[in-house]
Order: C-alpha cells, then sequence, then structure tokens
C-alpha cells in the first residue's frame, strides 16, 4: 500500500516536529534557568509559562 505524496509530507512533517518538541521539552528545564533572569518577556512572548520568571 503507497500513499499520495501530500499525505507523506504531512506525516514526515509531523514526525519533526514531534521529534523537535521533544527535544525542546528536554533542554527547557536547563534554558528556563539561565533565561528567566535576564528576559521574562522574551519568556512570555515563547509562549513559556511565566512561573518561570518568578522562580
Amino acid at each position: 500500500m503507497s500513499l499520495p505524496p501530500s499525505l507523506l509530507s504531512l506525516l514526515s512533517l509531523l514526525s519533526i516536529y514531534i521529534v523537535l518538541d521533544i527535544m525542546i521539552r528536554t533542554l527547557r528545564e536547563p534554558l528556563d534557568l539561565r533565561i528567566s533572569y535576564h528576559d521574562p518577556v522574551w519568556n512570555e512572548g515563547l509562549g513559556w509559562d511565566r512561573t518561570t520568571v518568578h522562580r
């Protein structure tokens, strides 16, 4: 069974997005501590929770 090219590209994009998301979540803890003290506005701009700023 072969998938149409459009569906195949959509699936590959989705898998790339999932892998990136997992990597970002893994790296997020050390990044939060470093960034939150320098620029809380940038944190909020990225959509990270505000609690990281006040830690």
